[in-house]
């Protein structure tokens, strides 16, 4: 997963040091805020291609941008 954040959401972890996960809390509460959302998702994406659009389309319903 910290892969594809690294990839697809440059900035979001901010590794450093002895940081095991590099999110800040309020990455945290957005990202268990999308999942949540991805729960309910149907259908689900079946491919990396898919899951990169359906993850912008909740990230942007999380947090209002686009």
């Amino acid at each position: 997963m910290q892969n594809w954040l690294q990839e697809n959401c440059p900035g979001l972890l901010k590794l450093s040091g002895s940081e095991s996960t590099g999110l800040s809390h309020l990455d945290c509460h957005v990202w268990s805020a999308i999942l949540e959302k991805y729960d309910k998702l149907q259908p689900k994406p079946k491919a990396t291609d898919e899951l990169k659009v359906a993850a912008h389309h909740l990230r942007s319903a999380t947090t209002g941008t686009h």
